[in-house]
């Protein structure tokens, strides 16, 4: 079943039935009522998507290739768009709840990213946080080259982040879980990352694979 974030939430929330999502983000909020399963995969960061048409707004805080995203939304000189109640992980989530409303476009539609990328594209807002693949991939579904957008990492957001199963917190969910467990020690290297490589820039690939790699040995 394919619902949006703030949909997904709800149901999982619902400890009476049994409701799991293949691709979460670990928060502690999360945490005190969902149960996760071992990480089962490692994706690039997210980060801001721009126009490269208006990149002279960004580039005063631009620094070695990583924008400093607190700063930015500090000076409010942007709309800055996201998808409603989505996790990008603890440093975009810590430096969103400071962020003024007026200076949010709060998306609930089941295909926020691409919608998002339209209202960029339309001028009402001038950036959206997105994963790299998941905005080239809306881009070119609409016809837009990815090379007219630029990805803008955030300063101190880790390069990788771990993706999760959750399940509702029931002794269901808790069945489930464990044997969702069993099979993704073997499946989230032998499968699941090269599926997710396919997706990215051919030159990244062999680097991503190693790192991934690397990650799940220390995890």
């Amino acid at each position: 079943m394919r619902v949006n974030r703030a949909r997904g939430l709800q149901m999982l929330n619902d400890a009476t039935s049994l409701s799991c999502d293949p691709t979460m983000l670990w928060t502690e909020e999360r945490a005190r009522t969902l149960l996760f399963s071992i990480p089962i995969g490692a994706i690039f960061s997210s980060g801001l998507i721009v126009r490269k048409e208006d990149m002279s707004t960004f580039e005063p805080y631009v620094e070695d290739g990583k924008i400093d995203f607190a700063a930015l939304m500090a000076t409010r000189v942007i709309k800055l768009g996201i998808v409603a109640e989505r996790s990008y992980g603890e440093l975009i989530d810590h430096t969103l709840q400071g962020v003024d409303e007026d200076a949010l476009v709060l998306h609930y539609g089941n295909d926020a990213t691409g919608s998002l990328l339209q209202m960029e594209r339309l001028g009402r807002l001038q950036a959206f946080i997105s994963f790299w693949p998941e905005a080239r991939y809306q881009a070119m579904q609409q016809g837009i080259r990815p090379d007219e957008l630029a990805f803008l990492p955030i300063r101190g957001n880790p390069a990788y982040q771990f993706v999760y199963i959750s399940c509702s917190n029931s002794p269901k969910g808790k069945k489930a879980l464990a044997q969702i467990n069993r099979e993704m020690r073997t499946l989230r290297e032998s499968s699941l990352m090269g599926f997710y490589a396919r997706w990215l820039d051919p030159e990244q690939r062999a680097s991503y694979l190693a790192d991934v790699k690397a990650l799940f040995e220390k995890n």
